[in-house]
C-alpha cells in the first residue's frame, strides 16, 4: 500500500464516517483520547493474553490500534445524531482536526515497516514531526468548543397574573 493512500484512509475514513453519523467533534475528541490511554496502559496485556490464541509477529501493533479504533467506532454507533443537521457544518473543521489527529496516531501504531515506509515519504514526515502541534491544536480547539457550546440555556420564570 502506498504510504499517501494509508494516510488518505486513516485520515479520510474517519471524517466521511463522523459527517455521515452526523457526530459531535467534540464526543470523538473523547472517544479517541480514550482509545489513546487504552492503548497505552493496556496494550501489553491484551497483547499478551492474544498471543496465547493468535500467533503474528504484528499482534502488538494491531491490538493497539483496535483499543485505539474500538471507542472511536463505539461513539459513531451509538451517539450518531448528536449534530444537527444545519449546524453539520460548522463541525467540519473540528471533525478534520480530530481525524487527522487519529490518523497520525494510528500511523505511529502501525507495524513498524509500514510506518517506517509512511515516514519516508515527504508527506508522512511532515505528518510525523507535525503529530505534537496537531494534538496540542485539536485539544484546545476541543476544550474551547466545550467551553462554549455546552452552556445551559437561561432559566425562564413564568411572571404570574395578578
Amino acid at each position: 500500500m502506498t504510504p499517501i493512500l494509508v494516510i488518505a484512509s486513516v485520515v479520510g475514513l474517519p471524517l466521511f464516517l463522523a459527517l455521515i453519523f452526523r457526530v459531535n467533534a467534540i464526543l470523538l475528541f473523547l472517544s479517541v483520547a480514550i482509545g489513546g490511554l487504552l492503548a497505552r496502559h493496556l496494550g501489553e496485556d491484551a497483547a499478551w493474553i492474544l498471543a496465547n490464541f493468535i500467533k503474528d509477529p504484528n499482534l502488538a501493533a494491531y491490538t493497539n490500534i483496535g483499543l485505539l479504533l474500538l471507542p472511536v467506532l463505539l461513539t459513531l454507533v451509538l451517539l450518531k445524531k448528536t449534530v444537527v443537521g444545519s449546524r453539520l457544518f460548522l463541525q467540519f473543521i473540528p471533525l478534520l482536526l480530530v481525524s487527522a489527529m487519529l490518523g497520525s496516531v494510528v500511523i505511529s501504531y502501525l507495524p513498524v515497516t509500514l510506518s517506517d515506509s509512511v515516514y519516508a515519504n515527504p508527506i508522512g514526515k511532515i505528518v510525523k514531526q507535525s503529530t505534537d502541534v496537531l494534538i496540542a491544536a485539536t485539544a484546545v480547539l476541543m476544550m474551547l468548543m466545550a467551553w462554549f457550546t455546552f452552556r445551559e440555556p437561561p432559566h425562564r420564570t413564568k411572571k404570574s397574573k395578578h
